[in-house]
């Protein structure tokens, strides 16, 4: 709309979106053209596994504990213990 002359109120109003949405849709669009109004997955928070340790975590977890190393193995603990040789320090994915 914006691009056939017509005001970014009218835009908004049309897009059911507010006048901030379309103003940053215009400035991606000036600066790389169609492309860059295509819907984007967000970036998110990045991971505090490096990928080498989410393997070796996902290669424990699914080959479960080890009865004469680990005894009597509980989820909340098997957790606590996991992450903490992991060196983070915290359970949540994203910290």
């Amino acid at each position: 709309m914006i691009y056939d002359g017509h005001r970014r109120s009218d835009a908004a109003r049309f897009s059911g979106v507010g006048l901030q949405i379309v103003r940053d849709w215009v400035l991606r669009f000036n600066a790389e053209g169609p492309e860059g109004v295509v819907n984007r997955k967000a970036p998110g928070p990045s991971y505090k596994l490096s990928e080498e340790q989410r393997a070796a975590l996902a290669a424990v977890v699914e080959s479960g504990p080890d009865p004469s190393i680990h005894g009597v193995v509980r989820c909340a603990g098997g957790a606590a213990s996991w992450r903490h040789g992991f060196g983070t320090g915290s359970a949540s994915r994203w910290g």
